[in-house]
């Protein structure tokens, strides 16, 4: 038979210890009436005497023995279950899914959010994906993702809640050849005759949309000769010659001996990362990424 809980079998290992009823009952604070009565319900259920009582101590019957070694074993798993659960509900432990778009890998957060998430709760299991914004908020709703990382604007579903996290400087991007290469800065107009290379409205759409607009605010609609599959492809196509490109900051560690990457001159021309989850999120893991993500961000 099995013991009804694991009170009795931590009882019998702290006796078996301690080989003496009083002192196990200090250590356990408990008083010795209650334990031997422990002690004895747990020789009844199992149908068998387990220690051997001398006037001053006990010692361990052969199926006291046998019991002990597989008692403690149950224990250990008890109490690392506990903490298991411990650290779940803190948000210390489990698996978390992040989600986040093309280009977004290259800017500092992202490796900096893994690195802190490796040291401060090595217990969670990170899966990292990269997808369009569109899917990953798809994703977000439908629970295949836990938390991503996008590009504002959106129009921000009901369901989710979007935060901002960093903003981060767009620069124009050059081939190696162009005109302007000597500029020290560049004006969204001087590119009114220039191809350019952009990705598919659906990787990015906010940063897509105010990419066209400040095109239109400078008076005229860019000319797309190419869209890339997604954006550190497009600074490829930039340096093989394909026209130029607005681009994160972070994008040029991408072919910087080929592509020459000058800041907007005019008014500052800025894009943000934030992070998404769904609104009225209760999973503590998801809350305390959101807490030590923000933190790291700020």
């Amino acid at each position: 038979m099995k013991p009804k809980d694991f009170r009795s079998l931590r009882y019998f290992v702290t006796v078996a210890e301690e080989r003496n009823f009083r002192r196990a009952a200090q250590k356990l604070g408990i008083s010795q009436p209650p334990l031997s009565q422990q002690i004895m319900l747990l020789e009844k259920e199992y149908g068998e005497q387990l220690f051997i009582r001398h006037a001053r101590d006990v010692e361990l019957t052969d199926a006291g023995r046998a019991l002990l070694s597989g008692a403690r074993t149950i224990l250990d798993l008890a109490d690392d279950a506990r903490r298991q659960i411990d650290r779940a509900v803190r948000g210390e432990a489990g698996t978390v899914t992040i989600g986040f778009t093309p280009g977004i890998s290259f800017h500092p957060v992202v490796p900096a959010v893994v690195r802190l998430w490796r040291r401060e709760l090595p217990a969670v299991e990170l899966t990292l994906r990269q997808a369009p914004t569109d899917e990953l908020c798809a994703g977000l709703r439908s629970g295949a993702d836990d938390i991503v990382l996008i590009r504002p604007p959106i129009q921000e579903p009901p369901a989710l809640t979007i935060r901002a996290l960093q903003e981060e400087e767009m620069v124009v991007a050059l081939p190696p050849d162009h005109r302007l290469l000597s500029a020290p800065s560049i004006g969204i107009a001087d590119l009114a005759d220039d191809d350019f290379v952009l990705w598919p409205r659906h990787l990015a759409p906010g940063l897509y949309d105010s990419i066209i607009q400040r095109c239109v605010e400078a008076g005229f609609t860019p000319r797309i000769r190419v869209e890339a599959p997604e954006k550190a492809t497009a600074i490829a196509f930039v340096a093989a010659g394909l026209g130029v490109s607005l681009a994160p900051v972070s994008l040029r560690q991408i072919h910087p001996d080929k592509v020459a990457f000058r800041p907007v001159a005019g008014r500052p021309f800025l894009t943000s990362i934030a992070l998404g989850t769904r609104r009225g999120e209760r999973d503590p893991l998801v809350i305390r990424f959101v807490e030590l993500t923000r933190h790291l961000a700020a």
